[in-house]
């Protein structure tokens, strides 16, 4: 027993310092590591666990576009309710700058207003005016329309003179009238009016 006093008495320091280490790992186990013990920078990505930066470690408004890598975020990344729903992206008027979408930034397929051509033809005489009418199918609109003749001339190339003109295209609701008469004493050639109508379906 004097033996173990005596050194003790003669190495305190050393046992006070293998003390500390022991106590000083137990208290670095004990989840006792903040902030200010770690230098800055670093914690790097390998030392993350996967999917351990969850949404409610990231404050709101701190994920930026420089943040994204380029075609990192798709349509299947986005919940259901988040912007509009996985597909959906829609801008409000005042999100979108004057001016800054064009042709080539519309997708046509989304544009379906439903065309379509409507066309009417005269019978095929020669008789001295003739007016004829496209009619849009039901609960279309005209958005334009047009008028052509066929026959009606005289001479022979290059001195080929008409003997008809169009004299109105006219479209009012869903229909275009096109009206046509023989000028400069008429003609006795078989002639053909023909009108075109453009049509969609507007709703408003």
């Amino acid at each position: 027993m004097h033996r173990i006093s005596t050194y003790i008495r003669r190495n305190h320091l050393a046992v006070i310092a293998l003390f500390f280490a022991v106590g000083g790992g137990t208290a670095w186990a004990a989840n006792t590591i903040g902030s200010a013990d770690i230098i800055d920078g670093e914690v790097k990505t390998a030392d993350l666990d996967s999917g351990a930066v969850r949404t409610a470690k990231i404050a709101n408004g701190h994920v930026r576009g420089e943040d994204i890598a380029a075609d990192a975020v798709g349509s299947s990344a986005i919940a259901d309710g988040a912007v509009g729903g996985p597909e959906a992206f829609l801008l409000a008027e005042d999100e979108i700058a004057d001016d800054s979408v064009d042709g080539q930034d519309v997708d046509e397929a989304s544009l379906d207003f439903d065309l379509e051509k409507a066309y009417k033809e005269s019978a095929d005489d020669s008789r001295s005016y003739k007016t004829v009418n496209a009619e849009c199918s039901e609960g279309k609109r005209v958005i334009s329309g047009g008028g052509e003749i066929v026959g009606g001339e005289t001479g022979t190339w290059p001195n080929v003179r008409t003997q008809v003109v169009i004299t109105g295209i006219i479209p009012f609701g869903s229909e275009v009238a096109v009206d046509a008469v023989e000028i400069g004493g008429g003609t006795a050639a078989d002639w053909t009016l023909r009108a075109f109508a453009m049509c969609a379906r507007i709703t408003h």
